[in-house]
């Protein structure tokens, strides 16, 4: 069993860094908007910010729906806090920061590690899957093709090797010296369990609702870009915006770089000149979505885990 006083030090650090990252970003976000930003709309921001908040309330749902197969007795108010902890470590390539949440799970609430990284795996699996299948159609509708086919074959390799390594035993023995060198001593675990407690949850009978929800959830996000560019003057339409931040965000997480950093940007700044957006507007449309959407949920993260901590006597 984890010692409270290194689980708390280990918070304190993982929030403490991920703070000042998260501070940086939104001040270096926000100062570029502010200078070039003219005649905004801002009042626009806050049916953004509304839909931004419904895409974490729906995420919230889909992973306290897992966590109720495997561990019941959680009051909400606890979930949703440990939940929202997870936010401060999004700043992890490739959607490693949400396996915080296992930890916290892990140390909070007592949870076994197997069971809570089962959690967070099905959850990633049902949002990967919602947004594959959003990205392929809207870059089908657009004659991307070539587009649609690198997202198929990359998202197809990432399935495939989703699958071989919940089936196959012969990696067994690899993957447990992986988490012997990642995952501290007293939170050890066996991947025969790990996997039993994966498969266990990945069903197709919570899978496909599952999907529907986290496809509601990226159209919330949509609606979020849909706000924001109607503030800068450049409106796209709802399918559009829904379009550009599954791809952008896809792509984010393909280049392994800690939060998609300057890939997703890069990637909401071009298909938005595609869409016949000047390139400054969708300078100033990126970033002050990725402000709502991203970084502000952060720095929420690293706020409520501190006092997370400090509530349940961590220190």
């Amino acid at each position: 069993m984890i010692s409270r006083k290194r689980g708390a030090l280990w918070l304190r650090a993982v929030f403490l860094v991920f703070l000042v990252l998260a501070v940086t970003l939104i001040v270096r976000d926000g100062m570029r908007n502010w200078t070039v930003a003219g005649n905004a709309e801002w009042r626009l921001l806050l049916p953004a910010i509304a839909f931004s908040m419904m895409d974490v309330v729906i995420d919230f749902l889909v992973w306290l729906f897992f966590l109720a197969r495997v561990h019941g007795g959680i009051a909400l108010s606890s979930a949703f806090t440990i939940f929202l902890s997870g936010y401060a470590t999004d700043l992890a390539p490739a959607k490693l920061g949400a396996f915080s949440r296992p930890f916290f799970l892990k140390i909070v609430e007592g949870v076994p590690l197997r069971l809570g990284i089962s959690v967070q795996v099905n959850a990633l699996f049902v949002d990967f899957c919602a947004a594959v299948f959003i990205a392929i159609l809207g870059l089908l509708a657009l004659r991307l093709w070539t587009t649609a086919a690198i997202i198929a074959v990359i998202s197809l390799l990432i399935l495939a090797l989703f699958i071989l390594i919940l089936r196959r035993g012969q990696l067994q023995s690899f993957l447990q010296r992986a988490i012997r060198r990642f995952v501290p001593a007293e939170m050890a675990l066996g991947v025969a369990e790990l996997q039993e407690a994966i498969n266990a949850l990945l069903r197709p009978r919570y899978s496909f609702p599952l999907m529907a929800a986290k496809m509601l959830s990226w159209l919330a996000m949509g609606m979020v870009l849909f706000f924001v560019s109607r503030i800068f003057g450049y409106p796209l339409t709802w399918i559009e915006s829904l379009f550009v931040v599954t791809v952008s965000s896809l792509f984010g997480t393909f280049s392994l770089i800690p939060n998609g950093l300057g890939v997703t940007e890069a990637s909401l700044v071009g298909f938005q000149v595609y869409l016949n957006i000047p390139l400054e507007a969708a300078v100033m449309v990126a970033f002050t979505f990725r402000g709502v959407a991203s970084w502000s949920w952060i720095l929420i993260g690293n706020v409520t885990g501190y006092f997370m901590c400090r509530s349940r006597n961590l220190a």
